[in-house]
């Protein structure tokens, strides 16, 4: 399993300290006690506090959606665990992903409407299904700026790992 922090101060609309409290990947169930610990260790106040424990997928790639309101959408794709982009073990690959629908998302499988350069349809098919989810997302929760969405794929299905809002507007202009 994963086992992430959620502290509530986490993740705001004028701040985040995305990263800046402890997350353990690849846990044995014998050692999730112990990861619970180190992620409560970790925060400042760990009182009324909760962690997030997920099931650890296997992804082909993973990456950050910054889905922002106003602008274009870029994403941060590497293959493998997020851990790689985050570390900066690897270095990303950058697309503007479009705001496509369920209408896109249904044709993508039949015909090739939208091409990357990564030469892979199974990762099209799963990016046009994250910029539909990540549309309802923006929906639901309301982000003055947009969302910071991460995401990972494994045998061509997509897992929204979580969603935080956009602290950092201004990036969108450099898009």
């Amino acid at each position: 399993v994963a086992v992430r922090s959620t502290f509530d101060q986490e993740d705001g609309e004028e701040q985040s300290f995305a990263g800046h409290f402890e997350t353990r990947l690849l846990v044995e169930q014998k050692a999730v006690h112990q990861a619970i610990g180190d992620v409560f260790a970790s925060y400042p106040d760990a009182s009324n506090q909760e962690v997030i424990v997920q099931q650890m997928i296997e992804p082909q790639y993973s990456g950050v959606l910054f889905a922002y309101q106003a602008g274009i959408w870029r994403l941060e794709l590497v293959e493998g665990l997020g851990e790689n982009l985050v570390s900066g073990k690897k270095t990303p690959k950058q697309l503007l992903l479009p705001k496509f629908d369920q209408l896109d998302h249904w044709v993508q499988r039949l015909y090739r409407i939208w091409r990357t350069d990564l030469n892979d349809r199974a990762l099209e098919i799963a990016l046009i299904e994250l910029s539909t989810w990540a549309q309802r997302l923006q929906k639901a929760f309301d982000s003055q700026h947009g969302l910071d969405i991460e995401f990972a794929i494994a045998k061509g299905s997509l897992y929204i790992l979580q969603a935080r809002p956009i602290t950092t507007p201004d990036e969108a202009e450099e898009v």
